[in-house]
């Protein structure tokens, strides 16, 4: 492509909206999708979820992204502004001209290792290469997920599929850098599908739809990584199930009941965070082993959040090694010059506001001021709380530039 698939995608979706709130939208939609199905035999269904913004089009197969412009091309006089030739090349357009949609492109039968658990549900492994595959059948159930997210543009109401794209844009890159640790992924295949289970494998004789339960944002950010680079591929386990809608929905009311973790104790699990692999790094340095750890007197959780806001703030950059172990040796001499001054300094639990306070004056290079300045917030009782590490450090320069003065 002339450009990435995100930027035609978002033109895409521009278009679309544009296009929603037109007075004749629903008129128009028919009209494009109908051209779709004939150029190309894409189902209407298919095409209508993206020109209607129930999918985002970024994650459309880059074959119906193509038709989609295609077909909104020839309804635009104005050449200039023709999608197609901004972001597809002339190898790409013959190429994708001749595209036909194949329902049929999957080979019965479909044949997938698994061990039985129950009498509805089984456990085995898929790799993401296997799952692009069954995309054509792949649904969102809007019955067995979460509800669809309304969004009125201009008085027109129009109803998506609710992605967190922040998370979205983490798992993608977790998989694309090989440091995603596979998870269950949960498909549900409809009860009245012709299938068996023999000799330790699922057999489908035939199968239109299969229904993702659990797992539908690593899903979309499995088919970005492709989308991105189709070289990438990734085992992960799968379980099969043959719920109805109502036991679907318990199952997935289930799965949400699992007993969470703070925001701040699960960010100090994530190991590609740099504040916490400096933290590690702490931890090999025989006198600080232990202090600044999920349940040390200085909470490893809570120290990330101020690590990351004050050395590690510049948004999508990765930060190298020798970044962090630069910072790391920074906070190392602090620690150690706090030892020095008070050898008995870390026997107790520090509190959020005396957490924050010392990697403020780490950063500030006035660790001689750090005892002083902790008795000043704790007088004060400054409101700090350790999720909130921007608020808090904000409120902690604005008590340090008045304890300094």
């Amino acid at each position: 492509m002339l450009q990435n698939k995100t930027v035609a995608g978002k033109a895409v979706e521009d278009r679309c909206k544009k296009l929603l709130t037109g007075r004749y939208h629903k008129t128009s939609i028919v009209k494009l999708t109908k051209l779709i199905e004939k150029n190309h035999n894409i189902p209407i269904h298919i095409s209508n979820d993206y020109i209607s913004l129930m999918k985002k089009p970024v994650d459309a197969p880059v074959e119906v992204l193509f038709s989609i412009m295609e077909a909104m091309d020839s309804n635009e006089k104005n050449e200039a502004l023709h999608l197609i030739p901004k972001y597809f090349d002339d190898n790409e357009i013959k190429k994708y001209e001749k595209y036909k949609y194949n329902p049929n492109k999957l080979k019965f039968p479909l044949k997938f290792e698994a061990t039985q658990i129950t009498e509805t549900q089984w456990i085995g492994r898929i790799t993401v290469k296997e799952l692009i595959k069954l995309h054509p059948i792949i649904k969102y159930n809007p019955n067995t997920q979460r509800s669809l997210k309304r969004v009125t543009l201009n008085g027109v109401e129009i109803y998506s599929i609710f992605l967190n794209e922040k998370a979205l844009d983490e798992i993608t890159a977790s998989y694309l850098n090989n440091s995603y640790i596979p998870n269950t992924i949960t498909l549900n295949i409809p009860e009245d599908v012709d299938f068996e289970y023999k000799d330790g494998q699922l057999i489908f004789k035939a199968l239109e739809n299969l229904d993702i339960i659990d797992g539908y944002h690593r899903y979309v950010a499995m088919t970005r990584a492709y989308s991105a680079d189709n070289r990438f591929d990734y085992t992960m386990e799968v379980r099969w199930t043959v719920f109805n809608e109502d036991k679907a929905r318990q199952f997935i009311w289930q799965e949400d009941q699992k007993t969470k973790m703070t925001k701040v104790e699960s960010a100090s699990f994530n190991q590609n965070d740099p504040g916490n692999q400096l933290i590690n790094m702490l931890n090999q340095v025989t006198a600080l082993k232990d202090i600044v750890s999920i349940n040390g007197n200085i909470n490893a959780g809570v120290a990330s959040e101020y690590l990351n806001y004050l050395w590690f703030n510049k948004r999508r950059h990765v930060y190298t090694r020798k970044e962090i172990v630069d910072v790391k040796k920074i906070i190392e001499r602090g620690l150690l010059d706090v030892l020095d001054t008070k050898p008995e300094a870390f026997d107790k639990r520090w509190n959020a506001r005396e957490v924050g306070a010392l990697f403020l004056l780490i950063y500030k290079k006035d660790i001689d001021s750090l005892f002083e300045f902790i008795d000043y917030i704790n007088k004060e009782e400054l409101a700090i709380h350790s999720a909130v590490a921007k608020r808090g450090m904000v409120r902690l320069e604005e008590a340090y530039q008045n304890f300094k003065s």
